[in-house]
Formats: structure tokens, sequence, C-alpha cells
């Protein structure tokens, strides 16, 4: 494994707490606070999130920009660090799980591992730009599922300390990034032991209103016989799994108001929590308020960052055991490979 450097551009949000402490003591005379203990507090309960970039040849680019939150004591650990992968929506940035206003990510977990509520994690949210979680059809160089699993995957567990097994790899993903997260989580059952899903794109048939859609899956027609939606789509993956499947622990959530247009984000959000039933895998469900907005997404994020961090200790032992009957209600033809 390549040693890890940290880039000399990074957010220290403690060295700054600490700093401005420091000086705003000195300017009134008030030492109530002594410096040392600040100093002493700060490198131990917050994480530092650095920008980095890796080669795609997945996607055709040789930089591919991402955020990477590393946990309070990465530095001097010496210890190997789960990794939770987040995928970004529809236009989105990797930048916007740690935005104040958006995600607001680093100072959840910062509270989360220092409370012992989850373990300390490395956190992974690359760029995606205007695209789905997926690899395009007929496009060889718009393989953004290939960009996840392979190319970003590989460069993570080769630059930092991480425990490179199935039971250290999660995902989450929000919008177009929750269909991403589940059918990456589907097609590599043994490569991830969590996801989760935030008002995820999880449709039911291959949606073909917008031009993203056909890029993705192809135009509707004779000459598409489907083949691609059910390689990818996560209802088909479901559908179609083997009794000996290795399921990931699921999470899936969605705002009461996420019910607009043509997508109706929660209403999918019910009908794959209902699959998921009939099929016997485990999961939680949660229905947030809102509709579809980081706040609705972020509402329950103790709940799923909890999930994810026992399912990073016990990773068989996450979801309760589903109510209902088991077995593939919905017969279709096994994906390609």
């Amino acid at each position: 494994m390549q040693e890890h450097r940290p880039p000399r551009t990074r957010r220290r949000r403690g060295g700054y707490r600490a700093t401005l402490v420091l000086l705003f003591a000195g300017a009134v005379g008030l030492f109530a606070l002594a410096p040392s203990d600040a100093l002493a507090e700060s490198p131990r309960s917050v994480g530092e999130v650095e920008p980095i970039t890796f080669a795609s040849p997945s996607v055709g680019k040789r930089r591919v920009k991402a955020m990477v939150y590393l946990p309070a004591g990465y530095q001097t650990s010496g210890e190997r660090y789960p990794v939770l992968y987040a995928l970004h929506g529809l236009g989105g940035h990797g930048r916007d799980w740690f935005d104040s206003k958006k995600g607001n990510l680093e100072g959840k977990l910062d509270g989360l591992i220092a409370a012992g509520v989850i373990p300390p994690m490395i956190v992974v949210a690359p760029d995606g730009g205007n695209q789905y979680w997926t690899n395009h059809l007929g496009a060889e160089k718009r393989r953004f599922g290939d960009l996840v699993s392979v190319d970003l995957v590989r460069h993570i567990e080769a630059t930092y300390r991480v425990r490179a097994e199935r039971s250290g790899r999660a995902l989450v993903g929000i919008s177009a990034g929750g269909h991403g997260a589940v059918s990456i989580a589907l097609r590599h059952t043994d490569d991830y032991c969590a996801v989760v899903s935030l008002g995820g794109a999880l449709f039911r048939e291959a949606p073909t209103h917008r031009k993203i859609y056909r890029r993705v899956w192809g135009e509707p027609g004779p000459g598409n016989d489907g083949t691609h939606w059910r390689a990818t789509s996560p209802v088909a993956l479901v559908a179609s799994a083997s009794p000996e499947t290795r399921w990931p622990a699921v999470f899936l959530s969605a705002g009461r108001d996420d019910n607009k247009g043509k997508a109706k984000f929660v209403e999918l959000a019910r009908a794959f929590s209902a699959q998921l039933t009939a099929r016997g895998v485990r999961h939680e469900m949660v229905e947030a308020e809102g509709g579809h907005q980081w706040s609705a997404w972020m509402e329950p994020v103790d709940q799923w960052l909890a999930f994810i961090g026992k399912s990073f200790q016990t990773p068989d032992a996450v979801a309760p055991e589903p109510a209902g009957p088991t077995g593939n209600l919905d017969a279709r033809p096994a994906p390609a490979p």
C-alpha cells in the first residue's frame, strides 16, 4: 500500500477552532479555558476533510475529483478503517456531503464517533457530474458504476489505511446516487456489507421521460431488449437474485412529501421495501419529513450512520428480520454478467 501523505490544502476544523479560542482569550484577557486544554482536545475529537483526485479509465479521465473525510486520530493511530462511499445526486458534487447547507456530514461524523455511537470510519465522496452512477448502455467511457466499484475503490485501498474487505465497505447515495449505491451493492454483493438509499431513484421499470434516462438505459424500441436495464436496475437485480445471494444490509429512506412529478420517490422506496420483504431481505425503511431535499435525506442521519457503523462491526446482523413470505415474485430473466 502506498503511504498516504496529506495534501497541502486541507480543512482542519479543530485547528481553526483552537486558534480562534486562543486569539479571543488573549484579546479579552480571559483564560478560564486553558489553551493547552483546547489544543489537547481538538485532535482527538475532530476529523479532517481533504480533496483528492484519482484516475478513472472507466470514464476516460485521468483526474476525477473526490472529497475524503479522515476521522480524528487517523494520522497517528496506525489502524485500518472501514470506508463509506457517498454518492451525490444528478448534477451534484462530492463536496455537497460536507457543505454546511446540504449534507453537513463532517460535524455529524465527528460527534457520533466521539460519543462512541459509530466506529471511526473514512468517508469518500466522488464527483460524478450530471450522470447516473451506473454503466451507460453501449458507452465504453461512461461506465460510472465501474468508476466507483473499480477505479475509486482501487485508489482508496492503495492510498489509505483501510479494511480492504467486504465488512469494511459500504455505500450511501441520494436520489440518482441512491439508485447507484443500491445497484453497485447488488451487482457486487461479495464486496459491500451495507447500502443506504436516501430518496433513491429506485424505478420499477426503465424510465424514458428524460434524456439522461435514455442515455443510461437506451432508447425504447425493438432494438432494446432490456438486458442492460435488468443488469443494473436494483428492482430487477432483487427480482432475479438467486436464493444463495449474500445480501448486503439495506437501509431505505425518503421524504413523506417526495411524491411529486413522475418519479414519486417515496412511493418507489415503499415499493422497493415491499419487494425486499417479499424476497426475505433484511432491511430498514424510514420516512422523513419533507420532499426531495437535503433536509429530508439528513433527518435520519443518526439512524443510517448507526446502521452503517453496526454493519462494519457485525455485517450479518444489522437489520431486523423481515416479515412476510419469501420467494421470487417477479420471474424476470437473470441479468447479464
